[in-house]
């Protein structure tokens, strides 16, 4: 496994699911009425957060290629879908659909901030 993978990789990992998901729980009133307002702050909330994790990530890093900023996204993505599956399927009964659909789907934005950040590196 390439160096870029430790400990600290997973710690940042784990930020980045609970800070959403701890940010989410206030916010979660603004379900019923103002679904559109949650959903904009939580991918607000969501980039954010990945932008800082990885850049603070990257302080300790010399380089990082682009196929480690896919491996990494992988690895964040997972990490934080897998302990959604838990709490929005297991423990508040959303369908599955649902899910994927409405939440799943801002983890996009973990690919796209830190693969578009390492070919931007590559290209300078």
């Amino acid at each position: 496994m390439p160096a870029i993978f430790s400990a600290r990789l997973f710690l940042f990992g784990f930020y980045l699911w609970i800070i959403p998901f701890v940010a989410a729980i206030p916010l979660f009133q603004l379900l019923s009425d103002h679904r559109i307002v949650f959903k904009g702050i939580m991918g607000v909330v969501m980039t954010l957060t990945t932008a800082v994790l990885w850049t603070r990530f990257l302080k300790k890093i010399p380089a990082v290629s682009v196929k480690e900023a896919v491996q990494v996204s992988l690895l964040w993505m997972t990490m934080s879908i897998v302990p959604d599956l838990f709490a929005f399927i297991l423990g508040f009964n959303m369908e599955v659909s649902v899910y994927f659909s409405e939440i799943a789907v801002s983890y996009l934005v973990i690919p796209i901030l830190l693969i578009t950040s390492a070919l931007q590196v590559k290209n300078t």
